[in-house]
């Protein structure tokens, strides 16, 4: 991946530090398993195959919990709530 200006990936974190990370951990995962396809053994990439796996679940549960979290803010915010 490139290097960017570090002016823009501040305002990238600045504006909206969730995604800037979890797109800063999805590049780091991907050079990991490109560099152990390169020149890792089958258990090296078994593991790396298991620990991205366990990620992508945490992120996916993040990822809900953040959804159920701005459901519930617009309903405390909102003049009139139908269920």
């Amino acid at each position: 991946m490139s290097k960017n200006n570090p002016y823009i990936e501040a305002l990238k974190f600045g504006l909206n530090p969730t995604g800037y990370l979890v797109q800063k951990g999805t590049e780091a995962l991907i050079i990991k398993a490109q560099s152990l396809r390169e020149s890792g053994t089958i258990k090296e990439l078994e593991e790396e195959a298991s620990k991205q796996e366990i990620y992508n679940q945490m992120s996916e549960s993040q990822a809900r919990i953040a959804q159920e979290l701005a459901i519930a803010q617009r309903i405390n915010t909102a003049e009139e709530v139908e269920i």
